[in-house]
């Protein structure tokens, strides 16, 4: 037991390593999970400006799609250095032939993904949480969706895209298994969106706001 522990520490720090010393991919981590925080920051002056309880709900709706993008593409890119790149450069079977056993490889990798992804998720929910502290009054629901709700949303997006990321890597080329697990983040994406469809209540406010839109605009002429 004690070796087990001690091989998936090693391996544990050996991608920790890794990944710093890829200065392309750390930075790029970086950015990610500053760009969600920007993308919160940046909804309060939308939602604020917005007067219309549909238009609210519309630019919630772009803001965690856009936010379920860069987790799901964190976890993709994790994904990709930690299993496809590495096993296309065949470190697991290298890592089994130094005596490493396959779950603590399997289990070191992992480990880092998840970490990734929670260390991103747990400082834009401390971020979200404030904002929602300080914008939220008379029992705005798009307020508690964009900034509470909104991260029950984004888990299902990440382990869902971590679950089937690592099993299409398992299967398919680095390239194709990128492919797969881009193509179900976008579909994932898509429910968001959709899902105004289905509200009938909002397809009539959105209507009528269109409606002061387009008069406006006319009157402007």
């Amino acid at each position: 037991m004690r070796n087990n522990y001690i091989s998936t520490m090693t391996l544990i720090k050996n991608q920790i390593s890794l990944i710093v010393r890829k200065k392309e991919l750390f930075s790029t981590i970086i950015v990610i999970w500053i760009m969600i925080g920007l993308i919160n920051l940046s909804s309060m002056a939308f939602i604020i400006s917005q007067k219309d309880g549909a238009s609210k709900l519309v630019y919630s709706n772009i803001f965690i799609s856009l936010n379920s993008i860069l987790f799901g593409l964190l976890a993709i890119l994790t994904i990709a250095c930690c299993f496809s790149i590495q096993m296309k450069n065949n470190i697991n079977k290298i890592e089994i032939r130094y005596g490493f056993n396959v779950f603590s490889i399997y289990f070191s990798r992992v480990f880092i993904i998840v970490s990734i992804q929670l260390i991103g998720y747990l400082l834009n929910l401390l971020l979200s949480l404030v904002i929602f502290w300080i914008l939220f009054k008379n029992n705005d629901v798009v307020i508690y969706r964009m900034y509470v709700s909104a991260f029950g949303w984004y888990i299902i997006v990440i382990l869902a895209i971590m679950a089937l990321g690592i099993l299409f890597s398992r299967f398919f080329s680095e390239s194709m298994a990128t492919a797969l697990s881009t193509i179900v983040l976008f579909l994932l994406v898509l429910i968001p969106g959709i899902s105004i469809l289905f509200n009938p209540q909002i397809n009539e406010s959105m209507i009528n706001y269109l409606k002061q839109i387009i008069k406006k605009e006319l009157s402007n002429l």
